[in-house]
């Protein structure tokens, strides 16, 4: 994800009063374990990627990543899901701004059974945060699902399946996506605006009924609907969780204005910095961004300085992530 630019960092400050006062974290029903902490942070690395593969050649809609076969899932890239980014409030007329959101990633077991991993990027650039901004309630498609922000529904629908080798199909891209994985297991993973795209197309995969075991895993994300939206989310979508850090704002917005606003989802993880022992600096960039949130997840997988190494490949400060300062005690 790209640096937050200073307007953002003053649009972000006025209204964190107003949104930390009127909401609070929905807790998770039950705390995920060590080893499942660790895979959510081999999966929000995998997304950074897909960001930083973004940052770096906006224009090329299918990025590779040689590097993921040597993962230890040995993911190979099988697709790829490009979406319009233009603008909500400027002009219908102009032409649509085809932009990666997302890539399909398959592995394989030993004895040759496919999995599935979609995994869908943050915002990047200001036109992006325009779209995110733009929360006007749309009704949402699915069963009794209430409202939801009509940027984000907007930019879902515009989202087309690529495949690796091929053209881009003409379905919806929950319903080209079943059809290319058939009912292999698949877990969509997202992150900040791309946890949000993410929550609808678990949604639309559980309900084409014929994907099997849907599971989904968001960081940081924006809110995807109102309370009958993830009341809605809940029955439909069993296996899921979202992770938030406690001092990221992007998981208050759009802000809940009364009974009509818009809620999180219902599973939710809590990340505290100061609790996990993990000196993140406290600023919006540094609290949001994908680096930040897997090694709130699992800091331990690596020395300090490779995490700031990983910044840095993500055009982030290294500072963002600095040593834990020493215990102080009053013993001599």
């Amino acid at each position: 994800m790209a640096r937050f630019r200073p307007s953002l960092h003053i649009a972000l400050a006025i209204c964190s009063t107003l949104l930390l006062s009127t909401t609070a974290c929905t807790a998770s029903r039950e705390t995920p374990s060590h080893a499942e902490r660790r895979i959510a942070a081999d999966w929000i690395l995998m997304v950074a990627d897909v960001g930083d593969a973004y940052a770096a050649a906006p224009r090329n809609l299918q990025p590779a990543f040689p590097h993921w076969k040597s993962l230890p899932a040995q993911w190979r890239v099988e697709g790829h899901l490009v979406g319009n980014d233009r603008p909500p409030l400027h002009d219908a007329s102009k032409a649509p701004i085809p932009t990666m959101h997302g890539v399909l990633a398959r592995t394989d077991d030993a004895h040759g059974n496919a999995a599935y991993a979609v995994l869908l990027r943050g915002t990047v650039g200001t036109d992006e945060w325009e779209i995110d901004a733009f929360f006007p309630h749309r009704a949402g498609p699915w069963p009794d699902s209430g409202k939801v922000p009509g940027g984000f529904l907007d930019l879902y629908e515009s989202l087309a399946f690529v495949p690796r080798t091929g053209d881009a199909q003409p379905t919806r891209a929950a319903e080209a996506l079943r059809n290319h994985i058939g009912e292999a297991p698949v877990t969509v993973v997202g992150h900040s605006a791309g946890a949000v795209l993410g929550t609808y197309l678990t949604l639309d995969l559980v309900h084409d009924a014929t994907t099997n075991r849907v599971a989904g895993r968001f960081f940081a994300s924006a809110r995807p609907g109102d309370a009958a939206f993830a009341a809605a989310y809940a029955r439909a979508v069993t296996d899921h969780r979202a992770y938030d850090n406690v001092r990221d704002l992007v998981p208050h917005l759009p802000p809940d204005l009364g009974p009509d606003g818009f809620k999180p989802l219902a599973n939710i993880t809590p990340l505290d910095p100061t609790r996990l022992r993990v000196h993140l600096r406290d600023t919006p960039g540094c609290n949001h961004h994908a680096v930040s949130y897997a090694a709130l997840l699992d800091f331990a997988r690596m020395p300090l300085a490779a995490w700031q190494a990983r910044l840095a490949d993500s055009q982030q400060p290294r500072d963002c992530l600095v040593p834990v300062p020493p215990h102080r005690t009053l013993l001599p």
